[in-house]
């Protein structure tokens, strides 16, 4: 083979490669437990996940990638980033009887 057909190939490639595996990792990224708090569709690692899941009908509207209630698997997640009222078991961010009553624990 000249060495054109060799360069070609190999500049031919490396472009599908490119191409290739940032998209297959974006595609993935969310749906693999994330390393820091080993939970799937992570809101926290996944920040656009907010904008991309909606809100949460059920349960005030609150963005359903961080609904607590629905996914309850975030509880760990929660607590972990120190966001997360005992007393009343939900985040602490969205503990509407703490933030009526402006306690803060």
């Amino acid at each position: 083979m000249s060495k054109n057909v060799v360069s070609i190939i190999v500049i031919v490639f490396v472009g599908l490669l490119a191409w290739f595996l940032p998209q297959s990792e974006a595609k993935a990224s969310p749906q693999t437990p994330c390393a820091v708090h080993q939970t799937v569709n992570c809101p926290f690692c996944h920040p656009q996940l907010i904008q991309t899941m909606g809100l949460c009908k059920e349960h005030d509207n609150i963005p359903e990638a961080q609904c607590v209630l629905c996914r309850p698997e975030l509880k760990r997640a929660y607590q972990q980033e120190k966001d997360w009222c005992a007393e009343h078991s939900v985040p602490e961010s969205q503990c509407t009887t703490c933030l009526l009553h402006g306690q803060n624990h």
